[in-house]
Formats: C-alpha cells, structure tokens, sequence
C-alpha cells in the first residue's frame, strides 16, 4: 500500500553537516535569517553527564518564529521519563516535545510522539525551583539566589545546569525562574543570539516569559548579540516574572 510507505532515509555524513554549519558566516542583521548553535554548551559536553544542546531558530523581524532545542542528555525533574528530549515551537502555534528514546530521530521519527509543553503553575503546593548555570563566570550566581530567595524561591533544590537546556527546564516546569545577570567580573558583556532565540521561543509558547533585567523582550535585529538587553529573566509566567523585575531594579 503505498499510503504506508515511508520516506526514503538520505544518508548524511558528518562532513556535510560541517560543511552546513561553515555556511553560517553572515554577522548582520536580515529582515529573515536563522541562527544555530551547533553545540550549546560546550563544557557541559565535555563534562561527564553535562547538559548540552543543539540550538536552531528562526527569526524574521526581530520575532523568534521557530525553535528547536535537542538535548540528549536532559531529564525531567521528579519524573520518570526518558532522558533525552527534543524541544520544539512556533510563534502562536504552542511548544512540544519528543523523546530521543522513542523515535525522535532516525527512521522512526514520524512514529514519535509528540507531547505537549507547560510551564509550572504556581498556584501549586509543590515548592519553585530555580535554575541557573553551572559556570560562575556566566552571571553573577550570589546576586541570582539572592533575588530567587527573595521572591520566595527556595535554593534547596536549585538546578545548575549547562545550555540552553534551562530554557527547556522552565518549559516543562522543572523550574520557575532562570536567571542570568551580569557577571561582575564582565558587567558590559552582551548576550550572543543564538544561546537564547530558541529557548525564548519555547519558553513563551509553553505559557512563560523573557525579557531583560528591564522588562524589556530581547531585540534580535542588532547583529550576533543582544545588543539592546542587560540580564535576561527566564519564568514561568507574568506573576513571578513581575516579582522578579521589581527586586532586581531595587538592588
């Protein structure tokens, strides 16, 4: 029956897809472009159990229309899920999921499922958990868990985790505040796009939001850098994220 038959598997070799990646070269701004981290934290990678990504979106007029996030060794707080997911969202269209276990690449991708992608609801009992990154040198982790604890975030049962990979834990609501202000060591430094447009986009599309330390939404159409935005705030939803905004414009 020919209704059943698959698609035909291309073979791909390593070499193409360096070739691919090399192609990436433009560093200014288009109306339409795509951004890509090959390799998403780099020492998390290296790192024995390290969380890394492979970070694809999309981008036109400044908007994150498309995010992919593939993170082979993520795993879901308090649940018994397989590890490693697929993280995926349109603008206006919601964000889901798809296990690496169970087809989520390979032949078998059309059979995977496709699981949907939510935040965490803070009117439950259970306690918030934030997540912020496992190097010191990438913000300023006294100053984060201070504002975390102060908004009533206990830092118990923190996660530090490498990647993008915490956008995705705020998405399925592992966590409930990322938070990534300047280190103190680097207090001018920009974000790079492509370590947040397809975290952004995943975030929002599972109900949270992502802004800047200002309340601001980060500007992608000035370049390879967030050039326009200080800190970002990664949470699961106005009420926190409003919370979060106020202390950090008191300290």
């Amino acid at each position: 029956d020919a209704t059943n038959t698959k698609p035909a598997t291309i073979p791909i070799t390593p070499t193409q897809v360096a070739d691919w990646i090399d192609r990436g070269t433009s560093t200014q701004y288009s109306d339409r472009y795509w951004t890509l981290d090959p390799i998403d934290g780099t020492k998390g990678f290296l790192r024995p159990n390290g969380q890394y990504a492979v970070a694809l979106s999309l981008i036109e007029n400044g908007t994150v229309k498309v995010g992919v996030l593939a993170c082979p060794a993520f795993e879901i707080a308090d649940s018994d899920d397989d590890v490693g997911w697929i993280f995926v969202a349109v603008h206006g269209q919601g964000a889901f999921r798809v296990s690496l276990q169970q087809g989520g690449s390979g032949d078998a991708g059309e059979d995977a499922i496709e699981l949907p992608v939510k935040v965490c609801d803070n009117s439950n009992t259970d306690p918030l958990r934030f997540v912020e990154s496992v190097e010191s040198a990438h913000g300023d982790q006294e100053q984060q868990g201070r504002i975390a604890q102060a908004v009533g975030i206990s830092l118990d049962n923190s996660l530090r985790i490498d990647s993008q990979a915490k956008y995705a834990a705020v998405a399925v609501g592992s966590a409930a505040l990322y938070l990534r202000m300047p280190s103190p060591q680097q207090p001018d430094r920009r974000e790079s796009i492509w370590d947040h447009a397809a975290g952004v986009v995943i975030v929002e599309e599972a109900g949270g939001k992502v802004t800047d330390l200002n309340g601001k939404k980060l500007d992608f159409t000035m370049g390879t850098t967030l050039k326009n935005n200080q800190g970002v705030v990664v949470s699961n939803g106005a009420t926190l994220h409003d919370k979060v905004l106020r202390e950090t414009i008191m300290r």
